[in-house]
């Protein structure tokens, strides 16, 4: 491994330590067994460009590391953060939805 994937791995833990900006959540796959994982749960705003009107739109993202899940997740999928259940609808707009590193998921509260 690379001194920067070293850097990188270990600055992930730091940032997806409970307490730092992880929390931690059930994924529950398609197919499968269940995943404790830890995430980084985060609301973005984005303004949709088009013509004399903007369109504002919220969305909620999940990050989680690929150490836990190593695959991109799919719709219908969900992550559960304490007693409330987050649907996946997608990835989030690429290029930063799926690094070396970890995922990011667009979700909507179930």
């Amino acid at each position: 491994m690379t001194s920067f994937a070293i850097n990188a791995a270990s600055m992930l833990e730091t940032l997806y330590a409970v307490g730092n900006f992880g929390v931690e959540a059930t994924f529950s796959p398609a197919a499968g067994n269940d995943v404790t994982c830890t995430v980084i749960f985060g609301q973005t705003h984005e303004m949709q460009p088009g013509g004399n009107v903007q369109v504002s739109t919220d969305e909620i993202v999940i990050h989680y590391r690929r150490a836990d899940i190593d695959r991109r997740v799919v719709n219908g999928e969900t992550f559960t953060i304490g007693s409330k259940v987050y649907t996946v609808r997608g990835m989030a707009p690429y290029p930063t939805a799926w690094t070396d590193w970890e995922g990011q998921a667009v979700v909507e509260r179930s």
